[in-house]
């Protein structure tokens, strides 16, 4: 990599855009090449220097021989007007790649505006500052090294302090690289550990929030525990409180729907003796008479309805004039009275329609139980015919008869306990173990016949069919038995809910004819004590009403006459009228079990909407537990039916309220506390996982550090070695002989005792060879020391002739000439791209220039030279030379000449 090309524009005194190219066409083989700038005092050819220097990053406007940063933009003249700002492009050649980016030419450009901004690019693309210095520092580069010695800065590297010389001596034995990462771990070290500790602070903040949290989420997940347990027992117990309400509303349903039949069948029987009887009076002889008798019939009929009403209507006055005198309750009572009538006519119905139904169904279980007994018949048959066969399979088998014995003593046992538990029955619950009994004798048959089978195949033959037979019958027997336990338990249910009901209902007789027994005293006492409290309006209304009865009874009699009359006719007219009368009579039967159906019918209904009210209730209740899709799944039965027989109903509710109650004491908990709880909890483990991270991190960086002081103690050790012989070399060059010495500074005292005993040695003019081999020894623990253990560098210096003294009192030419061979021992063993040197030769003399220039050729094969001289050696020796002359405007300007075919 080389100095390829430079542009300025508006930086210092170069206020046009101007360029300086470095590439010389003319190159001897093998060298960078040698380029010179030239012209007279002030005409602006060290802000040259200046410029590269700033370009590459420079901050200190000390260094940049300016008051303030601004100050490097083109400030103006009495002709010529300030500029607003100033940029400066570096090219560089990477074709060998030592940037290490993909680019064979890198620019690198900075630009400053006067109101204080500014931008670094590399190739036209904003970078920042420590980027560029990185990228430099990796190709051995910087703003700050020995690649730019300023005007009068010569022996800068003598006059600084050793501290300051040794950052100079970093950059010359290229741990710069090392240094920037070193520094840049150093720091996130730091900003590490120091996260590291907020994060503690933060984690001790949130642990005890994160604790509370905890402790309501597991509170949060017994309560949903407890709901889930809680919702299958309510689901299982409303599952079978639904079942059971299906069931009675089934037998309610069948009922109405057998009465139902028949209510038709009777309907339409009476129908067709309807039919009948209007073809028989079409066929009447004697129609007109009868019907004359007819509507006398239905004259005073109608009069008898008429007075009734009357009556009824007063009565309501008479009711009235109670009010007013305060008689309210004998209102209530005759009320009452009626009601308890009608009440009690309609029980007796009932009752006797309910003693029907429960002498037909004791019938049915009577048949069933005699059933039962057949059955139970049927099984001592099979019991006495597998008993014969154990003695005729004790005969033709060839096993062992005592095995065979013991076989059917166990099977006949487990019969005999089967029989006994079949005759024990009490509900349908017990059928379900007789089942699993039936199962086991039928496994313990078929292992009995399979060993049978081992036998020989004609004895095989002979038994196994009785024991297939036996096996089929008992088979049977088990249906059949099953069926009929079935229907029996049915019966039973049903006969014990029909004479509870009969129950009951003459409980409620009973009741009602105590209470009419009461309203009827009440009514007479009440008659008897309020009489001469009677108004005359209502004296008057109870004589009217007392002469409407008087024409009720009348009529009544009026009515006995014509219904004479009416018998008299039918009388006269049996013989012919025979069939209307067995007609009439049948209709008269069929109309009160017509009536007596109609009754049950509604009857059912009435049961019906009572059992639809209380499984809406239900359903209203499910749906307020529950949810809308756990009633529909009751309703559908789309329950694990297999899990719900498992559970018993009769501890189900205490159940259900015990859980109730556990979650009652374990209250209400915010809904928000889950998402908390997941927000501090993700919270808590991101900063643990951020502080196993971040401890992580420390360990890795602590490693990286420490690899890195190692590596740079290692490079510098040995880079420092190979500069200080090359330093002595040029040195004697430079001086024609004298001594001279590099030597690290520590601040421990056997370094400081080490340190006082080279200077003794140098100053008492004693060779460098003949330094103890103890002190050698100290001398080399120096590098073992780390980075932060060395202080400084020291420069020790003894001219030909003289003896070793301090270097700052060497006069100026020794001080400039020290300080070339230095840079030029740091040149030789670490060159860089390119070495800025402005008027660095100014204090040498003809010969002492001659040899500088000589040292300069030499090591240009290594790196390139950008000299501002006014030394004519240098000058000839340059292959580009530019001269830099100055207008009545102040602005600098530039002429190039390259020498190299001048010279040739």
């Amino acid at each position: 990599m080389f100095l390829q090309k430079l542009e300025l524009k508006g930086f210092k005194s170069f206020v046009d855009k101007t360029t300086l190219e470095f590439n010389s066409q003319n190159k001897t083989a093998g060298t960078k090449g040698i380029a010179a700038i030239v012209g007279p005092n002030g005409s602006g050819k060290s802000n040259v220097s200046d410029a590269i220097r700033w370009v590459l990053g420079e901050q200190s406007a000390k260094l940049l021989r300016v008051k303030k940063i601004e100050d490097v933009i083109f400030a103006g003249t009495d002709k010529k007007s300030q500029l607003g700002f100033c940029q400066v492009d570096l090219y560089l050649n990477n074709e060998d790649h030592s940037i290490p980016i993909d680019y064979l030419e890198v620019v690198i450009t900075r630009r400053l505006y006067r109101n204080g901004e500014s931008e670094y690019l590399i190739n036209k693309n904003k970078v920042k500052l420590l980027e560029i210095t990185m990228l430099l520092a990796k190709a051995n580069f910087g703003q700050k090294n020995y690649g730019i010695i300023g005007q009068g800065m010569i022996d800068f590297i003598l006059v600084i302090s050793p501290q300051e010389r040794k950052e100079f001596f970093e950059e010359a034995t290229g741990v710069k690289q090392y240094q920037i990462k070193r520094d840049q771990s150093l720091r996130k070290f730091e900003t590490s550990k120091e996260n590291l500790k907020q994060g503690k602070i933060l984690l001790q903040e949130i642990e005890p929030r994160l604790k509370s949290l905890t402790r309501q989420i597991k509170k949060m997940e017994q309560k949903i525990i407890i709901e889930k347990e809680l919702k299958n027992l309510q689901i299982q117990y409303y599952f079978h409180l639904w079942q059971e309400f299906n069931k009675k509303w089934e037998i309610e349903n069948k009922k109405w729907e057998i009465e139902n039949k028949k209510y038709q069948l009777i309907k339409n029987e009476l129908e067709d003796i309807q039919k009948k009887l209007g073809v028989l009076e079409k066929e009447s002889s004697r129609e007109e008479i009868f019907q004359k008798l007819q509507e006398e019939y239905n004259s005073i009929l109608e009069k008898r309805n008429f007075l009734l009403k009357k009556q009824t209507i007063l009565n309501g006055k008479i009711d009235l004039e109670y009010k007013k005198t305060g008689q309210q309750n004998l209102i209530w009572l005759k009320n009452q009275q009626i009601d308890y009538d009608k009440q009690l006519i309609l029980i007796e119905k009932n009752l006797l329609d309910l003693e029907k139904n429960i002498k037909d169904k004791e019938r049915i279980l009577k048949q069933s139980l005699d059933e039962e007994k057949n059955i139970i018949f049927e099984i001592k048959k099979i019991e006495k015919k597998i008993f014969e066969n154990k003695n005729t399979l004790e005969t033709k088998t060839n096993l062992n008869i005592f095995e065979i014995s013991n076989e059917l003593e166990k099977i006949y046992q487990l019969q005999r306990n089967f029989i006994d538990q079949i005759n024990k029955i009490q509900s349908m619950k017990e059928i379900e173990g007789i089942k699993e009994k039936a199962q086991i004798i039928n496994q313990k048959l078929a292992d009995f016949i399979k060993k049978i089978n081992s036998s020989n195949d004609e004895q095989k033959n002979g038994f196994q069919k009785e024991i297939s037979d036996c096996q089929k019958k008992l088979t049977n027997f088990l249906k059949n038995k099953n069926d009929l336990i079935d229907k029996i338990g049915s019966f039973k249910i049903n006969l014990e809910i029909e004479k509870e009901r009969e129950k009951l209902m003459k409980n409620k007789k009973n009741e009602i004819k105590e209470n009419l027994e009461k309203i009827k005293f009440e009514i007479n006492a009440w008659t008897n004590n309020f009489s001469p409290l009677h108004s005359p309006i209502q004296k008057e209304k109870e004589k009217e009403n007392k002469k409407i009865k008087q024409e009720i009874e009348k009529i009544n009699q009026e009515f006995k006459k014509i219904q004479e009359k009416i018998n008299d006719f039918n009388q006269k007219e049996q013989e012919k009228k025979k069939n209307f009368f067995i007609l009439q009579r049948n209709f008269q039967d069929k109309q009160k079990e017509f009536n007596q159906i109609s009754t049950l019918i509604n009857e059912i209904k009435i049961e019906l909407t009572k059992l639809e009210t209380k499984e809406e209730d239900l359903a209203e209740e499910i749906k307020k537990e529950l949810g809308e899709n756990e009633l529909e799944n009751i309703k559908k039965n789309k329950l694990n039916l297999e899990i719900i027989k498992k559970i018993p109903l009769f501890n189900t509710e205490s159940i259900i309220s015990r859980l109730k109650h556990q979650l009652a004491l374990i209250g209400g908990i915010d809904p928000e506390t889950a998402k908390e709880y997941q927000e501090t909890k993700e919270r808590f483990d991101f900063l643990l996982k951020q502080s196993e991270d971040l401890n992580k991190t420390i360990i890795s960086l602590e490693k990286i550090i420490i690899e890195l002081d190692r590596v740079i103690e290692k490079q510098f050790k040995n880079a420092f070695e190979k500069i200080n012989e090359k330093f002595k070399k040029y040195f004697k060059i430079l001086f024609n002989g004298g001594e001279t010495k590099l030597v690290l500074i520590k601040e421990k005292d056997e370094i400081k005792n080490t340190t006082q005993k080279i200077t003794s040695a140098f100053e008492d003019g004693q060779p460098m060879t003949e330094i103890t081999e103890q002190e050698k020894i100290i001398e080399e623990e120096i590098f073992l020391y780390s980075k932060n253990t060395i202080t400084g560098v020291e420069i020790y210096a003894t001219p030909p002739g003289k003896r070793l003294k301090n270097v700052n009192t060497l006069s100026g030419g020794e001080k400039a000439l020290t300080s070339i061979a230095l840079i030029c021992a740091i040149i030789a063993n670490n060159p860089p791209p390119f070495i800025i040197l402005d008027e660095v030769d100014a204090a040498l003399d003809e010969a002492n220039s001659q040899r500088f220039i000589k040292i300069l050729d030499d090591l240009s094969h290594k790196t390139q030279f950008i000299i501002i001289t006014h030394n004519r050696s240098s000058m000839e020796k340059a292959e580009i030379l530019y001269g830099v002359t100055m207008n009545d405007e102040g602005i600098s300007k530039i002429l190039s000449v390259e020498l190299k075919g001048i010279k040739s």
